[in-house]
């Protein structure tokens, strides 16, 4: 089991980090992370638990834990918008406002 998931993550999926792994005071909408192509952490049959990928709201691309994933949050986020929302989609649910983007309108994985 390489993610707190237990089942294999796909390249675009957005996922919700536990608040205990980023910086303190974050809200819920800086905690989603689009998980990219590569890392062990993808696939739920390997040992390592690498997953590389960029934030939801523009702030850069990251290497994060598979076990750093809150996964009933992350349950609530894609029953809600299915795997791979976008920054509108889900800026409204998670605070009841629009929030600003914090890197260029709807960033790509290459970006």
């Amino acid at each position: 089991m390489a993610n707190s998931l237990s089942r294999d993550i796909k390249e675009g999926e957005v996922v919700v980090i536990r608040a205990k792994r980023v910086k303190p005071g974050l809200s819920l909408a800086a905690r989603l992370f689009v998980v990219a192509g590569d890392g062990f952490g993808n696939d739920a049959r390997t040992m390592g638990t690498a997953l590389f990928g960029r934030w939801l709201d523009g702030a850069g691309k990251d290497r994060m834990d598979g076990f750093d994933i809150d996964p009933h949050l992350t349950a609530r986020l894609q029953n809600a918008y299915g795997p791979t929302p976008t920054w509108e989609q889900v800026q409204h649910l998670v605070t009841g406002r629009n929030i600003p983007h914090r890197g260029k309108p709807n960033p790509t994985p290459d970006s």
